[in-house]
């Protein structure tokens, strides 16, 4: 703990170290097989404090090297991939750490002879009885045709590709109905050249949007899984994924609980579910997921 008396201020602060810095000066992170490679990524402290550069996950056919000219330090990783090392390298990190306890790290993906996927709607989530669009856009490093469909397309929704010299493009479009609200299976996109193929897959739930206020209507069930009558129902359980979450917050209600509602609910995409479980805490398989989007 760090005490300063009012009496005899002003008094030093102790004296923190800043993190480095990374930037990645390299622009085109896409090469052709048999074609050489260069990322070159500039690292430099505000303390002036020397620093140590690393790598993780280089692909096989690349070499890491560093260097340093005054306070600059320099990281290159660098060679030629070959026709066997076609796809999409996402998880390469680049660190600089300081010797203080500061680490930072920079993530790249680089892509070699296959086509480069983007998606152009970010967080893509159709809401029932309202029109929805979704794009992608697919292009190969040269510029040429790339041979693009679209899997798992659900039953509300049209899937349309084009291509106009070089970039094909992706289009999903549809409107939902309240039948259709529900998470499905993620859709995959799919663009595919002589050298490669890679896929993407994208959710694209169908979510009810909440108003002022709503509620969420239990039915009930009346017999267990084995087809016996249910006669000792003793409560929910309700599984509640906030916008972004990966695990969901559970909540057990009884069997008079009140039912979920919009108020205090961030704007965003919720997921939620609901148990029932009988006297003796044997709980029942989990619902189907109801998207709601609070806006």
């Amino acid at each position: 703990m760090f005490l300063c008396a009012l009496a005899t201020l002003p008094c030093a602060l102790p004296a923190y170290a800043l993190p480095p810095t990374l930037s990645l000066l390299t622009t085109d992170l896409t090469a052709s097989p048999n074609e050489y490679v260069s990322l070159l990524v500039v690292a430099q402290d505000p303390d002036g404090d020397p620093l140590e550069l690393g790598a993780e996950n280089v692909p096989s056919w690349a070499q890491f090297w560093s260097h340093q000219v005054g306070s600059t330090y320099y990281a290159v990783i660098f060679g030629t991939p070959s026709d066997k090392s076609v796809g999409v390298y996402s998880n390469i990190r680049i660190s600089a750490a300081d010797g203080s306890g500061n680490v930072v790290t920079l993530p790249l993906e680089f892509t070699v002879g296959a086509p480069i996927i983007t998606l152009l709607t970010p967080r893509p989530t159709a809401v029932a009885g309202e029109y929805f669009t979704f794009l992608a856009s697919a292009k190969r490093a040269d510029g040429g045709a790339t041979d693009v469909h679209v899997e798992n397309v659900p039953a509300w929704a049209t899937a349309w590709t084009t291509y106009d010299g070089s970039t094909s493009w992706i289009t999903l479009y549809g409107t939902p109905t309240a039948q259709d609200v529900g998470v499905y299976p993620p859709v995959r996109i799919v663009a595919s050249v002589s050298t490669g193929t890679i896929v993407k897959t994208v959710e694209i739930p169908v979510a009810y949007a909440t108003g002022k206020s709503w509620a969420l209507l239990r039915i009930a069930p009346t017999q267990n899984e084995d087809g016996s009558p249910l006669l000792d129902l003793a409560g929910y359980r309700y599984y509640v994924w906030p916008p972004d979450a990966t695990s969901p917050t559970i909540t057990d209600v009884g069997l008079a609980g009140s039912p979920l509602g919009v108020l205090g609910m961030t704007t965003g995409l919720w997921k939620i579910a609901l148990t029932a479980y009988n006297s003796a805490r044997a709980e029942s398989r989990l619902s189907p997921v109801l998207p709601l989007l609070v806006r």
